[in-house]
């Protein structure tokens, strides 16, 4: 699949409409005591696709005759971002519904943009990585609009801290074995991306990370703009 070709535009479009269907529904069930229940019903089916769908991928990969050292490990931000994302709408506790929405709406929606899967929907890896994809974001953009989850200063903290951790870890991982997992390592993505835009390995990661914490600041900034609006409208303006 080309970036920005027919296809890619149809994939995008899928995606986004499940994600708003879902949003619909979700908010029309949150509204009202009755209808509670549907919306859990709806959550829980998620978490259980989501769970067999990552559970799948990760067998799949590490079967033997499939499994590759540095492409089969669920090491990448996504591989790890799509369990958050279920254990986040399945038990709403905050550190997770955080790391959700800043490695979902921050990181894994460049997915979206320029995805690094080239097969199309007759290839499996197709339907692994777009449905990989559409589980993290879908699932983050829902928690903001649907559920109402508002990042703090301390989530961004948690999201900072735990990036932090992940690209130290993987940084060491990566210079050991010249492996790319997370895109910290020498090697660069299958397809053009971003990455390409940002020097040469190791000086791009510090780019990475810099570029990365400022969509996760500007993320947290945006509600805090406006909450302040807000505020001041609710104290008499128009």
């Amino acid at each position: 699949m080309e970036h920005f070709s027919l296809g890619h535009a149809i994939t995008v479009a899928a995606c986004a409409a499940i994600t708003a269907t879902a949003i619909v529904l979700g908010r029309r069930w949150l509204a009202r005591p009755e209808t509670l229940h549907l919306e859990r019903r709806m959550v829980l089916g998620y978490v259980v696709t989501t769970m067999a769908t990552q559970a799948f991928i990760v067998v799949w990969l590490c079967w033997p005759g499939n499994f590759v050292p540095w492409v089969s490990l669920p090491l990448h931000v996504c591989d790890m971002a799509a369990w958050i994302a279920a254990l986040a709408l399945l038990t709403s506790r905050r550190g997770l519904r955080a790391m959700l929405y800043f490695w979902g709406i921050g990181l894994s929606t460049q997915a979206f943009v320029t995805p690094t899967v080239s097969a199309g929907p007759n290839d499996l890896w197709f339907w692994a990585f777009w449905s990989t994809h559409l589980q993290i974001v879908g699932a983050a953009v829902y928690d903001v609009i649907a559920r109402g989850f508002r990042p703090a200063w301390r989530d961004l903290g948690i999201a900072v801290f735990y990036s932090s951790l992940y690209g130290i870890a993987m940084l060491a991982l990566n210079s050991a074995t010249g492996w790319n997992y997370g895109f910290l390592g020498p090697a660069r993505p299958s397809a053009p991306t971003i990455i390409d835009a940002l020097g040469p390995w190791p000086l791009r990661t510090v780019w990475m990370a810099l570029i990365g914490y400022f969509l996760f600041a500007v993320l947290t900034v945006v509600w805090k703009r406006n909450r302040v609006g807000a505020g001041v409208r609710g104290r008499g303006g128009p």
